[in-house]
């Protein structure tokens, strides 16, 4: 029986990887310095439709938003759900997972998730949901802004000691 349950997994990793790569508009990936955005179809894994609370983001965080049409969002701080931060220099790796366990049956699935963040400065991200609310899910309009402060970089007088 167990043998029978790996290769169902393995299988429906399989076909997810598929899916992954024929359907890229079944996932939707942004992040900031402070939020993690993820916008999924009910229908990410193939011949399968999850319901809102069969999916997971990180350590059991819920679907924050439902559309009529079948796609969930997930928005989050960046240290909720397990969230990994990983900083190197002026590179930021931001690392979660989503899961997804069926109620009816004993499916369970993982796919591991990325997102990079190039940043020299502090960024400031202000974000502005655009659509009609009857049914589409709003367009993101993000204008990310380097702000430059005067007292971020310290001032040092010259030297004119000879």
């Amino acid at each position: 029986m167990k043998p029978f349950l790996g290769l169902q997994g393995l299988l429906l990793l399989l076909s997810f990887m598929k899916t992954c790569a024929d359907d890229w508009s079944a996932i939707r990936l942004r992040c900031a310095n402070h939020w993690f955005y993820l916008r999924i179809k009910a229908t990410v894994f193939p011949n399968i439709f999850m319901e809102p609370d069969e999916v997971f983001l990180g350590f059991g965080c819920p679907v924050t938003t439902v559309w009529p049409n079948d796609v969930y969002d997930f928005t989050y701080p960046t240290y909720a759900c397990g969230i990994v931060n990983k900083v190197l220099y002026d590179i930021t790796l931001l690392q979660t997972k989503l899961t997804y366990i069926s109620k009816n049956a004993s499916l369970r699935a993982e796919m591991g998730l990325s997102c990079v963040l190039h940043s020299r400065y502090p960024l400031f991200c202000e974000a502005e949901s655009r659509g009609d609310f009857t049914g589409n899910p709003p367009e993101w309009a993000v204008d990310m802004r380097v702000r430059r402060d005067d007292q971020a970089v310290p001032t040092v007088p010259p030297n004119f000691a000879i």
